[in-house]
């Protein structure tokens, strides 16, 4: 199963720091109906207390790994830490909520492979657990199977939205080219690099002199520049440079240094169909979303502290998932 999903819809780490709830127009509320254990409900459907302490932690300790003790019982980052990470995950619980009661939605089912499959990986980290984070964590090996059965049924939803997304992007859409530009808006200055051009004066030599853009080359890709200038430059070949060509309010002159960088347009082809991928997910996640009742026990998890146990240090909740969930 390609893991399509877990790169773009960031239940993988990342930097960002999402608001801690989704930002469509769910109901969000924080109710007293949802009480004891149970820290989430999403139309109806329970996330429990170890459930969250088990996403908590897991994150915790990977911040941990990257950052350093010392960082995280520093008194000038701890709250903010404290914060950003359990911000964080709520909104990757709500995600995975949301996206399973989605495929329930779709009428969505696992393979027996997959089962299979969940049910080693549960097995893993269970076992990889120690009495005591098996204790803290309050869970049974038949938990993390629930746990890895929603997580599973989230990626799937995903790929099966996004099954018939158009692979096919063309060499012309994705190519980058390197370029060397001039811009300026000063029609007098736009003159005088037309004649030293016409001279065959090289455009590097006097680019920074008359170019109002911060840098002088570039990488540049469809969509960067207006259509007046790309249908000029995207037809030039190595070494050759335009004539004056007149667009956003001033006067372009490009040279073609390259008219294709492999690596960056094999990069550009990819993020151009990860693009595809969210925005043909996103019109029907946030379809569901928009009626979804997601609601938050205030009380029990504005209590959830995280723990400064060193004894309690497990990472492994998402990495045994992708080991045996492995992009193809």
């Amino acid at each position: 199963m390609k893991i399509k999903w877990m790169r773009g819809v960031a239940l993988c780490l990342c930097v960002v720091l999402f608001a801690g709830t989704l930002t469509g127009c769910s109901k969000i509320v924080f109710s007293t109906g949802v009480h004891g254990k149970q820290i989430l409900k999403v139309n109806g459907e329970v996330c429990t207390k170890s459930e969250a302490l088990v996403y908590l932690t897991t994150l915790q300790n990977e911040y941990k790994s990257a950052y350093g003790v010392n960082l995280w019982n520093s008194t000038e980052y701890e709250s903010e830490l404290v914060d950003y990470v359990k911000e964080k995950t709520m909104y990757r619980l709500q995600h995975v909520f949301c996206m399973y009661l989605l495929a329930q939605e779709m009428n969505i089912t696992l393979t027996s492979a997959e089962e299979a499959q969940i049910a080693e990986a549960a097995e893993a980290y269970y076992t990889s657990l120690s009495d005591e984070e098996i204790s803290y964590l309050g869970v049974s090996k038949a938990d993390i199977e629930t746990y890895y059965t929603r997580f599973t049924y989230a990626e799937k939803v995903f790929d099966e939205i996004t099954e018939d997304v158009n692979m096919e992007i063309s060499d012309d859409e994705a190519r980058v080219m390197e370029a060397q530009v001039i811009y300026t808006t000063d029609s007098t200055k736009a003159a005088t690099v037309e004649n030293l051009l016409s001279s065959g004066t090289d455009l590097s030599s006097i680019a920074s002199t008359y170019t109002e853009l911060s840098e002088v080359t570039m990488n540049i890709a469809r969509g960067d520049f207006p259509d007046e200038v790309e249908d000029v430059i995207f037809a030039l070949e190595d070494d050759e440079t335009s004539g004056c060509i007149t667009a956003d309010d001033g006067y372009y002159f490009v040279k073609c240094v390259s008219k294709i960088n492999e690596e960056l347009t094999e990069e550009h082809r990819e993020a151009l169909l990860e693009s595809a991928y969210e925005e043909a997910f996103d019109e029907t996640y946030e379809a569901f979303i928009s009626s979804a009742i997601i609601e938050i026990n205030e009380k029990s998890w504005n209590s959830l502290e995280l723990s400064q146990d060193e004894n309690l240090k497990s990472t492994e909740f998402f990495n045994i998932y992708n080991q045996y969930f492995a992009e193809d």
